[in-house]
């Protein structure tokens, strides 16, 4: 990759850096997510393909 762009790369990466670090919303949510983790409070992947898979059945026995 020619210098150039990768400093055109490197420019829109610190913009969206600073875009995501001034959002106070965005930057408390983040928080939260961050605490709720390390209390344990998430789901899995295979938790949620399993949830998800389950409302597929449901939904497709009410349709039938």
């Amino acid at each position: 990759m020619r210098s150039e762009e990768r400093r055109v790369e490197d420019l829109e990466s610190w913009e969206e850096t600073l875009d995501i670090l001034s959002n106070k919303k965005l930057m408390a949510d983040i928080r939260q997510a961050e605490k709720d983790f390390r209390a344990g409070r998430f789901y899995t992947l295979e938790e949620v393909e399993n949830e998800l898979k389950l409302k597929a059945r449901r939904t497709k026995k009410r349709t039938s």
